[in-house]
């Protein structure tokens, strides 16, 4: 076994003794501080209720009803009542008991709930900022519980997410251990998303339990339907991700349709075959700078891309040309613009170049007919030589891929901005962790 990480074993029975089950009797008796009326629900399982109206913690086992904990602070509101009955995972449960918990220093609240179903036993569900997690506590055998970076349950790897205290401010209703306020336990909570292993220990015993996340809208149908729930804040640590496989299946189909797009430029490539449609050297003079240029006319036998090709002599020069592809019918026209220029000398580096003296530009979807081509030049050989040469070629059937990489550019947008969206949300939710993903700590680079 790695010496980083350990596996857990656990029973999947339910938390309740194994005798046979039975539903348990309600039952009431009078508050020894008060005087009030406390309500059992959960019948004989019950070590010790809270009173509703002093707020008093009773030791319910004890047949004067010893006192445990007086008049804590006044009873709080709760976001699901004590009492409330509801169905979650296909079972009725019954909230029985509240605590309010907090991190050592206060700061960071989150609401437990202490479910009730006399044939399932006892369930936890927790609230923290808007997001929900139903547990249950683990029968397991784990001879080493130290702090690991990863442990394995059931075949899941779950990493480390915080480690820290959780102590009890609050409580309300009934528990099946003494629970008082200021109860403090040491906490480490793993997840594998939608589910969270947390283990909390004190002086004098060592807890597991096991939650999966619960959406905000299947708390309100079991428990609260009228009541508002806060909408969730942020990522839960245990929340599901919803792009999880989604982003796979996005990348798998983006390279079948790639494949696809290939095949097809493929086959359309292999029905043409590349002609040279016209080529000319034309000579530009100075006084023809703002006089257009137009070729004779010529024929292309091909629907699809064309190319052009432009050759100049310059030597430390350029030359620029705004070309115009115009079908002799139809006067439709398709415009570009060629820069030749090229530049090389000597300096304390040695020798350097830039540029060259052919350039290529392309016109894509151009259909069979013809055609002129209108060329405008410029050149700094004007100013030096007075004119300047250009040599133009026309091809046709060339297998330009210009279709063929915008069509992989928007192929790929959806994919690249799912895995953006995927990872933020991953950073979203281990911002809150003391870990990182790789379970070293966050403010440490030890490995």
């Amino acid at each position: 076994m790695s010496v980083s990480e350990i596996v857990l074993s656990q029973s999947t029975s339910d938390d309740l003794p194994s005798r046979v089950q039975v539903a348990a009797k309600p039952r009431t008796f009078a508050c020894p501080a008060c005087g009030g009326t406390v309500l059992v629900r959960t019948g004989g399982r019950a070590l010790t209720a809270v009173c509703s109206s002093c707020s008093t913690i009773i030791d319910i086992t004890n047949k004067n009803f010893e006192i445990i904990e007086k008049a804590q602070s006044a009873e709080r509101p709760t976001l699901l009542p004590l009492g409330a009955r509801g169905k979650l995972d296909g079972i009725v449960w019954e909230i029985v008991g509240y605590m309010l918990k907090t991190d050592a220093t206060g700061t960071y609240p989150w609401d437990e709930y202490l479910l009730f179903n006399p044939y399932h036993g006892y369930r936890f569900l927790s609230h923290e900022a808007g997001h929900w997690t139903l547990s249950r506590v683990l029968k397991r055998d784990l001879t080493d519980p130290k702090v690991r970076p990863r442990v394995r349950l059931d075949g899941n790897d779950y990493k480390i997410f915080l480690q820290g205290a959780a102590i009890v401010r609050h409580v309300q209703g009934e528990f099946y251990w003494r629970a008082r306020v200021g109860e403090y336990w040491q906490t480490t909570e793993y997840i594998s998303p939608p589910y969270i292993l947390s283990i909390e220990e004190n002086d004098s015993e060592i807890n597991f339990s096991l939650g999966r996340y619960v959406p905000r809208a299947d708390v309100i149908k079991a428990f609260s339907p009228q009541a508002y729930l806060p909408m969730s804040s942020g990522v839960g640590a245990n929340q599901p991700s919803p792009f999880e496989g989604r982003v796979l299946r996005l990348w798998l189909w983006t390279l079948g349709a790639i494949v696809a797009a290939f095949l097809i430029q493929f086959s359309l490539a292999s029905g043409m075959h590349e002609r040279r449609a016209y080529a000319d050297t034309v000579l530009f003079n100075a006084v023809d700078k703002d006089r257009t240029y137009a070729t004779q006319p010529f024929e292309l036998q091909q629907s699809g891309a064309v190319e052009i090709k432009g050759y100049a002599p310059v030597d430390n020069d350029w030359v620029e040309l705004s070309l115009t592809l115009v079908e002799e019918n139809t006067n439709t026209e398709h415009t570009s613009v060629m820069p030749i220029e090229y530049y090389h000398g000597q300096d304390s580096d040695g020798y350097w170049s830039e540029g060259q003296q052919t350039e290529t530009t392309y016109f894509s979807m151009i259909p069979q007919g013809s055609y002129r081509l209108l060329v405008d030049a410029d050149s700094g050989a004007f100013t030096r030589f007075g004119s300047t040469t250009v040599k133009l070629e026309v091809i046709e059937g060339i297998a330009y891929p210009s279709n063929l990489l915008m069509a992989l550019a928007l192929l790929l947008i959806p994919p690249i901005v799912q895995s953006w969206r995927k990872g933020y949300f991953e950073r979203q939710r281990w911002s809150k962790s003391d870990f990182k993903p790789d379970g070293s700590r966050g403010d440490s680079d030890d490995t």
